[in-house]
């Protein structure tokens, strides 16, 4: 049975631990790190250094095979929705806006195995405030459980005045306006180039003796464009967030079986 629903405001930035910049395409500063990690484990090693040399995920997981890991990736690009309908993204909000989605199971770590969410925006920044988004990774409470804490990239945080991490599952919140401040040219306009941000987060996990044909990883990712409140349930198959509005806020719905992601696949999308 369901625990009760965990209130969560995306206009919360006072609970945000901003990690700083690093996550933008072709332009990263190193910052420092949060907590202390293992230098002799791989997993650890290479998420500080993630954070550290603001690596794309594609950086990130040369160096893990580098050193020895088997690492797959299943990828999805959405284009955001233009018209005005009540339900899709305004024009005057997001124009011309992509979004691309990874979802990377990593093993042979030298610990635990590891599932990981990275996104990508292409679009020109909006002249709007924009709240926080809000992430969401899960999966069966058959297939793996979380053997550690969530990691975080740059912009991203857990829900610190809320639950949002469970045994399957968890979710956090990005700050993409605060990255969009730090990172990106002021007042971009279109035609003079689109810009390329993003970050990721991730849980180590230990697999339950299933077949991998069955362990389905299952994952939202909500852009908003004015204040939302969330309702946060757990359930058997992950969490479950739900927003009080349906006008204000777009979501990507996906996930793949763990043998999709290790053949590399494209999601089909469940909804966008």
């Amino acid at each position: 049975m369901d625990e009760s629903p965990k209130k969560v405001e995306t206009g919360r930035r006072e609970a945000i631990k901003t990690l700083g910049a690093g996550a933008l395409a072709g332009v990263f500063v190193p910052k420092p790190v949060r907590g202390s990690f293992n230098s002799d484990n791989l997993l650890e090693r290479s998420l500080t250094l993630r954070e550290q040399e603001g690596w794309t995920v594609n950086e990130w997981t040369e160096y893990l095979t580098k050193h020895g890991a088997d690492v797959y990736s299943a990828s999805g690009k959405l284009q955001v929705p233009l018209n005005n309908d009540d339900d899709k993204a305004h024009v005057e909000e997001l124009e011309r806006s992509w979004i691309t989605i990874t979802l990377t199971y990593s093993e042979n770590l030298g610990s635990d195995d590891y599932i990981d969410i990275s996104w990508t925006w292409d679009y020109y920044a909006p002249d709007a405030p924009i709240p926080l988004d809000l992430v969401k990774i899960g999966w069966s409470s058959d297939d793996y459980v979380r053997v550690g804490e969530p990691w975080y990239g740059s912009y991203v945080s857990e829900i610190t005045d809320k639950d949002s991490v469970f045994d399957n599952g968890f979710v956090a919140e990005y700050d993409s306006r605060e990255q969009e401040s730090t990172t990106l040219p002021p007042d971009p306009r279109p035609g003079e180039g689109q810009t390329t941000y993003g970050s990721g987060c991730g849980v180590p996990v230990k697999t339950k003796d299933t077949d991998p044909s069955l362990r389905r990883i299952e994952f939202d990712y909500y852009h908003t464009w004015n204040e939302i409140s969330y309702d946060i349930s757990i359930g058997p198959n992950g969490p479950s967030v739900n927003p009080d509005s349906e006008t204000d806020q777009w979501v990507a719905e996906g996930g793949a079986l763990e043998t999709e992601i290790r053949d590399g696949k494209e999601f089909n999308w469940d909804n966008a």
